[in-house]
């Protein structure tokens, strides 16, 4: 009898064990994300987070965020033809840094929030002194750390006509904070 009762007392314990144990690894599993770190083809170096090695997401990672640089530098020629004031180029840190006499916007491109690093925010402020960011993603999970920077935003693409008018409206409306 004292036997069964051990085994039900030692069983219960390692189910109790296993069953917290689990729940940590899985928190811990949740948690995890690599840099992937690529260079394109004009020698601009990119560093990315993202939460799977799987290549296919990686290859979507990669290419949403290109096609929206891409977006951007469009959008920014425009800018610069219709403002003459407004001197834009591109930078090892970030994708682009906006200028127009001491006012400074950074825009960075991600196909997710989720894709900067932790440690780009922290970078910029050393580099650049008291920046507006934009972040313009593809798309914002509900899992995003909310981030408590001042002078930052997230804007997510839309698909409709006017984003480019509505993106270029967020830019001016940056560089005339005080």
């Amino acid at each position: 009898m004292l036997q069964l009762l051990f085994a039900l007392l030692a069983g219960t314990v390692a189910a109790i064990t296993g069953y917290f144990s689990s729940l940590f690894f899985a928190k811990r599993a949740k948690s995890r994300y690599r840099i992937i770190e690529f260079t394109l083809e004009n020698g601009k170096k990119q560093r990315i987070k993202v939460s799977s090695l799987n290549p296919a997401v990686i290859k979507d990672a990669v290419e949403s965020e290109l096609r929206l640089e891409n977006f951007i530098r469009s959008s920014l020629k425009d800018l610069v033809q219709s403002n003459g004031k407004i001197k834009v180029r591109e930078d090892d840190l970030a994708d682009f840094v906006i200028t127009q006499g001491d006012q400074v916007v950074i825009i960075e491109a991600k196909a997710s929030a989720n894709n900067m690093t932790d440690d780009f925010l922290p970078k910029l402020e050393k580099k650049f002194q008291n920046p507006f960011t934009i972040l313009l993603v593809d798309k914002i999970t509900n899992d995003y750390p909310i981030r408590k920077t001042k002078n930052f935003k997230i804007i997510r693409r839309d698909r409709d006509d006017d984003f480019k008018l509505k993106f270029l409206r967020e830019i001016i409306n940056a560089l005339s904070i005080k």
